[in-house]
């Protein structure tokens, strides 16, 4: 029968979760995490709903059928991709 207090504190002592190892790695993660975020926000601009958008979005049974011809015309990102970037840029 394992003690989970002492499994935690031999987690611990591995240095995987020590506070050393979390005050190291915590201005880096900072420093790396920030553009990723910025680069989302900087797309959020090409997500804004159109008309064209509706369009597509009323026609999506053609594109799941793979019937290409039928879909209305496609700017820089169809209806799918943008409801994905906004749902990644949203969290």
């Amino acid at each position: 029968m394992y003690d989970r207090a002492l499994q935690a504190r031999r987690f611990g002592d591995n240095h995987v979760a020590s506070a050393a190892n979390a005050r190291f790695w915590h201005p880096w993660i900072g420093l790396l995490l920030p553009p990723p975020y910025l680069d989302v926000q900087i797309w959020r601009r090409d997500i804004g709903c159109t008309e064209a958008d509706r369009a597509w979005q009323r026609a999506i049974i053609h594109y799941i059928r793979n019937e290409d011809e039928d879909l209305p015309p496609i700017g820089r990102f169809n209806y799918g991709q943008k409801c994905f970037l906004a749902d990644v840029s949203t969290g």
